[in-house]
Formats: C-alpha cells, sequence, structure tokens
C-alpha cells in the first residue's frame, strides 16, 4: 500500500502562505486521468515547439475557468493558483500550487519540508469559504423573503469521513449552529465525539439503516445535549425507537423521511420518486402519525426529511419537490405533530464540466443564491396558505461544500510526467 504524506496548504493567519503537515495512508488509487493526458496529448501535437505557450491556452486546455471558480485559476506566469477566499481572495493570499509541491518535497537542508510523493495537499480556507457562502445564501434569501425562522444545515459524513474535514467544518460551523448528518453506528460515533465541541445547537440528524444498538446510540447523544433527530426511513423503525427509548426512559425527537411522488430522472435519481427505496408513502405516514398520538408522543415528531436526488439539475425540478413536501408538513402541523424543522435533504448541484447546463447529469443550471431562494419561497408560500409557523430550515450540503477544498490528490508519477512532456512555459 502506497503512503501518501499529507499537507494542509492554509493561510492561517491570512498572510501566511503555507503551514501545518500532516501524514495519512490511503489506498492507492487505480484510475488514471486518460481522458486528460489524451486531452495533453493533442494539445501538445497541434503546437509546435516553436510556439510560445501563453496563460489563455493553459485555461483553455483545462477548462479551469469552468469547474474551477472561483478557488482555482491560471496565474500569469501559467501556473495552477488556488484563490482560498473565491473572489475576495488578495493577490498575496493567491497559492502557487506548484510552490507548495516544491516546498513539500524539498529537502531539510534546502528548506523544505522532506515529505515524498505523491501528496494530498488540503485546503481548509476554501472549506470555509464554501461554508460561509452556503449559509450566507440562506441568510440573504431569509432576510429578503421576510421569512419568520432560519436556516441551520448539516454535513452529511458519509460524503468524506476524513477526520480533519468532519473536524474543521464543526470549528468553521460552529456560529452557523451547523451540524453532521450520521447514515450509520460508524458515522454516528464520529458526529458525536465532534458536535460535543461545537454549538449545542446544531443538530445531530440521524439517518440510514438502524438496529436497536444504533437506536440507543442515538438517545444517549440526546442525553448528551445533543440536539439529535432520529428519522425514520422505513415505517417498522417506530417501534425500535420507542421501545428503546421507553426503556432508557427518554422522550426522542423523531424525524421522518417522506418518500415524495416528485421524481429525479436523471443519473443520480435512482432513489427518488415513488419507486424510490428509502421514505414513508402518505399511508405510512399516516399510521405514524396515529401511533404515536395513541402512545401521547405526537409531540416528539418534530422534523419532516426528504431527498429529491443527488446532483439536482435544475430550479423547477427542486422546486416542485419542495412544494409537494411542505404540503405534507403543513398536513402534520394540521394533525397535531409538534413539527419545528424541514430538511430539504442534499442535492445542491456542482456544475463538473462548466457550462451551467441543466440537462447534464454533470452540470447544473443554478447556484447557490437560486437554490436557497427557491427553497424559502416555496416553504413560505406553502405556510402562509395554510397558516402555519415558518419552520427551521435545515438540508445536507455534501459535495457543494467539500468538492473544490479537501482533498486536492496530486500523484506523483503522473504529476510529473505531465509536468516534464506537457506543461510548456511562457518563454
Amino acid at each position: 500500500m502506497l503512503a501518501f504524506a499529507c499537507a494542509n496548504a492554509t493561510i492561517f493567519p491570512r498572510h501566511n502562505t503555507f503551514a501545518r503537515w500532516n501524514r495519512s495512508t490511503l489506498v492507492t488509487p487505480k484510475t488514471f486521468l486518460v481522458g486528460t493526458l489524451i486531452s495533453l496529448e493533442r494539445h501538445r501535437t497541434q503546437c509546435s515547439t516553436s510556439t510560445p505557450w501563453l496563460t489563455n491556452l493553459s485555461t483553455s486546455l483545462y477548462k479551469i475557468d469552468g469547474w474551477g471558480a472561483p478557488y482555482f485559476h491560471i496565474n500569469k506566469p501559467g501556473n495552477i493558483s488556488v484563490r482560498p477566499h473565491g473572489t475576495s481572495t488578495l493577490p498575496h493570499e493567491e497559492i502557487e500550487l506548484i510552490k507548495v509541491v516544491q516546498e513539500a518535497t524539498g529537502s531539510k537542508a534546502s528548506g523544505g519540508v522532506g515529505l515524498q510523493m505523491p501528496l494530498i495537499i488540503r485546503f481548509p480556507e476554501v472549506l470555509k469559504h464554501r461554508l460561509e457562502s452556503l449559509n450566507g445564501a440562506f441568510e440573504f434569501a431569509i432576510q429578503d423573503n421576510e421569512y419568520e425562522s432560519h436556516y441551520q444545515g448539516v454535513y452529511p459524513v458519509k460524503c468524506n469521513q476524513d477526520r480533519y474535514i468532519v473536524e474543521d467544518l464543526v470549528e468553521f460551523g460552529a456560529p452557523f449552529r451547523f451540524g453532521l448528518e450520521a447514515g450509520s453506528k460508524a458515522e454516528l460515533l464520529l458526529a458525536m465525539s465532534y458536535l460535543v465541541k461545537g454549538n449545542q445547537a446544531a443538530f445531530l440528524i440521524c439517518n440510514g439503516y438502524k438496529d436497536e444498538e444504533y437506536v440507543s446510540l442515538a438517545i444517549i447523544a440526546h442525553t448528551m445535549g445533543l440536539n439529535t433527530v432520529i428519522v425514520l426511513e422505513q415505517e417498522e423503525e417506530l417501534d425500535m425507537i420507542i421501545e428503546t427509548s421507553t426503556r432508557l426512559g427518554v422522550r426522542p425527537i423523531i424525524g421522518l423521511r417522506a418518500k415524495l411522488r416528485t421524481k429525479h430522472s436523471g443519473h443520480f435519481g435512482s432513489t427518488s420518486g415513488e419507486n424510490g427505496k428509502f421514505g414513508l408513502t402518505t399511508a405510512q405516514i399516516l399510521c405514524v402519525v396515529s401511533k404515536l398520538k395513541q402512545l401521547e408522543m405526537l409531540d416528539c415528531l418534530q422534523l419532516l426529511h426528504f431527498h429529491i436526488g443527488s446532483q439536482i439539475p435544475s430550479i423547477a425540478l427542486l422546486a416542485e419537490g419542495v412544494r409537494e413536501a411542505s404540503q405534507i408538513y403543513c398536513e402534520l402541523v394540521r394533525l397535531g405533530a409538534s413539527m419545528r424543522t424541514i430538511d430539504v435533504g442534499g442535492g445542491v448541484g456542482v456544475d463538473y464540466d462548466g457550462t451551467h447546463s441543466c440537462g447534464s447529469d454533470i452540470s447544473v443550471g443554478y447556484g447557490l443564491d437560486e437554490y436557497a431562494t427557491t427553497v424559502v419561497q416555496t416553504i413560505r408560500l406553502a405556510c402562509d396558505q395554510k397558516g402555519v409557523k415558518h419552520p427551521i430550515l435545515c438540508s445536507e450540503s455534501g459535495r457543494a461544500l467539500v468538492l473544490n477544498g479537501p482533498p486536492n490528490c496530486i500523484f506523483g508519477l503522473i504529476w510529473a510526467f505531465i509536468f516534464s512532456m506537457y506543461l510548456r512555459p511562457l518563454t
């Protein structure tokens, strides 16, 4: 197994451009960027050796202004540069990637760190900026639409379980009451260990398959002061939650996942729609409400969760799903449940190819601001029509948070191969 040297390229404080080093071990990747190498070869053969290589050629070759904005770009010398604060990054705060690699792999005698290739380079400031952007988008939409509640999201740990990512998200998210979502016992234990150090108002959303041990852990997390919500994804889970919580003498906070009719037709929509594997139908939701009412536990039902699917391609599809879920939420309030929160799940799309297209599985036609505005406006309209108090808004954004920041891998052999054969200097 190949060992990866792990580096944090950060600017903490902001005038520093290089700091913190750690080591970890990962399995060697078995796939290579064949398409990229073919593209490089095509460009190399098209250009004669006498043709000067300009910055705009590098930008065009790698299409970095499409997928990398606002964090990655080609600088004047023609090298990849990182803007950790997005468009607000000052010139002296930019991090030139090749310089980080050179300093990391340079000998200690020459002032380097002495690490070996391959490397994982982390950009925690990019992660922080993504988190601030997501919360800022919802805060603006809430104020602009006079919404009478607030937003507090969660990060789905399954998206990337790296210790440093989870640790940074809890730290950076504390001012926003930003929490974590767990889908297994291992993820739940990890989330518990970090949220006890964070904002106690942050959600700990418990999704996924549940056995008695999982439910017991979730209830223990509740007794530790964590804002824990156990989400029903199957109707039969309710009996286990009731039995375990009664045995432990704790009244749990319960949520339920609704199986919407709204269908995401793209590659990532296989778990959406009426034929989806997870979630409760309308009839099953009514059964849950009836059982909780009989046990005088209807006040424990406080959250409605749904998931249209990952990589939601368009605002229209998002609005359709949120509208349907809002109607279910209002009906649960009418039935007497102590509803407080709508969790719109994941699905914030990432524009992988930079085309801003709604008709592609690897692109989306909207940004964070449009996403947040659609969620806020749709829920507000439904609640106002039914005379229901505006709920707390929650989302489970994963890739939209961590895609650009941590980790970014540089594989030693490929990196050296590309630099030695393909990349041309300005002169």
